[in-house]
């Protein structure tokens, strides 16, 4: 029953974990969709109001991370770097204008986006993801990596709706 509310929410659903308070630090997954765009929004939000730092994950080491599905990039390193990279950045970037006082930076995992984040999310105070990713099924579930952050993660996690729902 707990995870069908963050899976069918207009908004932001938080989960909080009992554990003492960490170093500020909120971590986002990022991925280029519509609910990764809510999540930093909500993200820089929180990291403004509280002074926290924060930082951008985008864990892109599977096919369903892949910028418009393009699994040729799985054959060439570089170039998935380089691909995922300038999502992450484009992504960020009009959060960083918005919220210049916080101090913003950014990390590129060549880890499924699961992975990346619940390794981020061991040294986060809160870490927040859109609902569902980029990943070809779309319906009322929530996301494989918003669902193991709920399940796994040692900090408290936001999960945001994308802004189309």
């Amino acid at each position: 029953v707990a995870l069908r509310v963050p899976a069918r929410a207009d908004r932001p659903v938080v989960v909080v974990r009992s554990a003492a308070p960490r170093d500020g630090l909120v971590v986002v997954g990022v991925d280029g969709s519509s609910g990764g765009d809510a999540a930093l929004g909500l993200g820089f939000e929180e990291a403004a109001l509280r002074g926290w730092r924060l930082r951008a994950v985008y864990g892109c080491w599977e096919p369903g991370a892949a910028p418009g599905g393009d699994l040729s990039l799985f054959g060439d390193e570089d170039a998935l770097r380089r691909v995922c990279g300038a999502v992450l950045e484009r992504a960020v970037a009009p959060w960083r204008v918005k919220y210049p006082h916080v101090q913003a930076t950014t990390s590129l995992v060549l880890k499924s986006p699961r992975q990346a984040l619940l390794e981020a999310a061991e040294d986060a105070t809160l870490t927040v993801v859109g609902a569902r990713g980029t990943g070809v099924v779309e319906s009322l579930t929530l996301g494989a990596t918003s669902d193991a952050l709920l399940k796994h993660a040692p900090c408290t996690v936001a999960v945001v709706p994308g802004r189309d729902r």
